[in-house]
């Protein structure tokens, strides 16, 4: 389209040219008819300009006409081409980066769509989660008034209620976090950092629930070793990894934290022996809200480890767990020994079982 125009506006100052050059011929040759001759040439170079410039506006128009269809089709998430996109041309480069644009946005209402999604799914799985606890303290609020209950009834019943409500505490608690992180409203900031620093932390914070049920936690592991991370939300996962090993530990038994260096990851593992879930279990374990046969009866939600595999995702490593040694349950953490430069998140399957 462009070449066309090109082409008529030639034309029209060849047409010019010869008839400049035919008019000055016929004065140099019949210098009396120089007025008329002049004359002529006048009216067909004005009539010609005419009607080249009628003919130009008429193909602009035409390109404008195209030009707005193009983004008309666009904005209806049609995509068409009325320009050869292999031209080197203004009109071809125009609409290779008008197309580009709209999938560039097409690309951002897709993730605006997950995200809401992902939102109205948490807030269904929020309302249903609540619902329990809820019902529950309004059933043990009304046995509470219940002029004849006995003492030991009332002393039940309210610790009942304590444990409903701290239910909904952990519920609120872990929910809110998730949210913040699968939301992005929260930003995860790893760098090269020392591993034991956060490991100990989250240590020292499970220690007394540790000693209440009677495990020893062992640690071994090189304090200069160093991950990709940021190490407040790494605390995170190990203290719900060591929280879930304390809670279905078998009183008495140790629970061992190994760290050691892989060729491109730094690998943190806790191993512990007890109330193992069956192998069938192991893949669902990180799924939002489940809860294994072994852990009915015990605090929780089923939010712990969900969270810990989102923190590791978000911060480019991956999750393994092994039921080794035979009577052990191990969950290891891979988190990368350099520097990361695609912020991407892991892997979409990152998480591994192994006998």
């Amino acid at each position: 389209m462009q070449n066309k125009i090109e082409k008529t506006v030639f034309y029209i100052c060849l047409a010019e040219v010869l008839l400049g050059g035919g008019a000055f011929c016929l004065v140099w040759k019949f210098p009396g008819g120089a007025p008329l001759f002049l004359l002529v040439f006048l009216v067909s170079v004005l009539g010609t300009t005419m009607l080249g410039f009628r003919r130009v506006r008429n193909q602009v128009n035409h390109v404008m006409e195209l030009v707005d269809d193009t983004i008309e089709q666009l904005i209806l998430h049609h995509e068409c081409s009325h320009f050869p996109e292999n031209e080197d041309s203004l009109l071809g480069k125009f609409q290779s980066q008008i197309i580009k644009l709209h999938q560039i946005l097409l690309s951002y209402e897709e993730r605006e769509r997950l995200r809401r999604e992902q939102m109205e799914q948490s807030i269904s799985d929020l309302v249903h989660q609540i619902n329990t606890p809820i019902s529950n303290l309004k059933i043990y609020a009304e046995f509470l008034n219940q002029p004849d209950l006995g003492e030991e009834e009332r002393i039940l019943f309210g610790k009942n209620i304590l444990s409903q409500a701290r239910k909904l505490e952990w519920l609120g608690e872990g929910f809110g976090k998730l949210s913040r992180l699968e939301q992005g409203i929260i930003q995860l900031h790893p760098a090269m950092q020392p591993v034991i620093g956060p490991l100990l932390s989250a240590i020292d914070e499970v220690t007394p629930k540790t000693l209440q049920n009677g495990n020893e936690i062992q640690l071994q592991a090189d304090q200069h070793l160093e991950a990709w991370m940021d190490p407040k939300w790494t605390e995170e996962v190990f203290f719900n990894l060591l929280d879930n090993g304390t809670k279905y530990s078998s009183p008495g038994t140790p629970i061992l934290i190994q760290v050691e260096k892989y060729e491109m990851h730094v690998k943190i593992s806790v191993t512990t022996q007890g109330n193992l879930p069956g192998k069938e279990e192991i893949p669902r374990l990180f799924q939002r809200f489940y809860r294994g046969a072994s852990s009915q009866g015990r605090e929780g939600v089923g939010l712990g480890l969900y969270l810990v595999r989102e923190i590791v995702r978000q911060q480019n490593g991956y999750l393994k767990t092994s039921l080794h040694p035979p009577g052990s349950l191990t969950f290891s953490v891979f988190l990368r020994n350099e520097p990361v430069t695609d912020r991407t998140g892991g892997a979409k399957d990152d998480t591994y079982f192994t006998h």
